[in-house]
């Protein structure tokens, strides 16, 4: 990426953060991995940290300890917001509740991973504030925020433009597709109907807020995040109305081989063995026969190896975000 198109990135980024209350030099407290946590030591970098007044947290093995003393440091360093993995600061937001803590922010940016509704709520709850989402991808020059109607991702169209197509290619709207990125201003590498891998909606409305950026709604994870037994294939948004059913916190589909079938649950106080057997059921008549292992476990997730939560991990394949 050129210098021109990072600082494009940047000032985009700021800007989404505005539509939550920021303003340059707040201070943002960042609970993340490798892709938002870089060990930048060039002056360059230090410079702009110190302006930009940033406190880094990484998210790599957080224990109980590392989340206390995390909001110990961002409750003392009186950051204004929070910004970071879905997962990482969903699990701090357990902590805060499950101690009664008082953490204070006007906002809580999430990013990198799906973002549940019922996340979002548990979020909330813990910050006593709102979230609000991002949809980003850097390389391509994708990038998109939500607002204070959190009514979709007001899509940044000044670096790259972002296109949703059907299996044919065929820009669609309102309907579910391939989100498509080219950038127009990246001169370092040339990113032209590049295929994200990412599934969602763009919308014909115009936002509530009377933003003229175009919206996109209903993201709704990778392409790459499917599962396949018996010739049959289920992919990420199937699974993800099928869990939301349910008094689930959290979940991830793992598909170890062509006969197994790995499903972590982190279960909610109402969830019992009814909703079991109902999960069980719809796999069986998705996919056929399957061994079905459900556990309750949460040291049971998976991560990448850059940090994040994915929903469906599938090792017969190479699952990258």
């Amino acid at each position: 990426m050129t210098d021109d198109y990072s600082a494009r990135g940047l000032a985009l980024l700021y800007r989404g953060w505005s539509r939550g209350g920021y303003k340059l030099g707040d201070k943002v407290a960042v609970i993340a991995g490798g892709s938002l946590i870089k060990n930048n030591t060039t002056f360059k970098a230090k410079v702009i940290n110190f302006i930009l007044n940033m406190d880094k947290y990484s998210s790599f093995g957080m224990t109980e300890k590392d989340m206390l003393d995390y909001i110990t440091y961002v409750t003392n360093s009186k950051a204004k917001f929070v910004r970071g993995y879905v997962t990482s600061i969903y699990e701090i937001a357990n902590l805060i509740l499950k101690y009664n803590l008082s953490i204070q922010v006007k906002a809580v940016f999430t990013t990198a991973e799906m973002l549940t509704k019922h996340q979002r709520q548990v979020i909330e709850k813990a910050f006593d504030c709102s979230v609000f989402n991002t949809y980003g991808l850097n390389d391509g020059g994708v990038s998109a925020y939500e607002c204070n109607e959190h009514n979709g991702f007001h899509i940044d169209v000044e670096r790259s433009f972002l296109d949703v197509v059907d299996a044919s290619g065929k820009p669609i709207v309102n309907e579910i597709g391939k989100i498509i990125a080219t950038s127009y201003t990246n001169f370092g590498t040339c990113f032209f109907k590049y295929d994200t891998g990412d599934l969602g909606v763009l919308s014909s409305e115009q936002c509530r807020c009377g933003s003229p950026y175009p919206l996109l709604k209903n993201i709704q994870g990778r392409i790459t995040e499917s599962i396949t037994y018996n010739s049959k294939t289920v992919g990420s948004p199937v699974l993800t109305v099928l869990m939301s059913s349910f008094d689930v916190n959290m979940y991830q589909f793992i598909q170890v081989d062509e006969s197994k079938l790995i499903l972590v649950i982190d279960k909610g106080a109402t969830f019992n063995i009814s909703d079991e057997k109902a999960i069980r059921d719809s796999i069986k008549s998705n996919l056929g026969e399957v061994v079905l292992e459900i556990v309750y476990d949460k040291a049971r997730f998976e991560k990448l190896a850059n940090g994040k939560h994915i929903l469906v991990l599938n090792k017969m394949k190479k699952n990258e975000i």
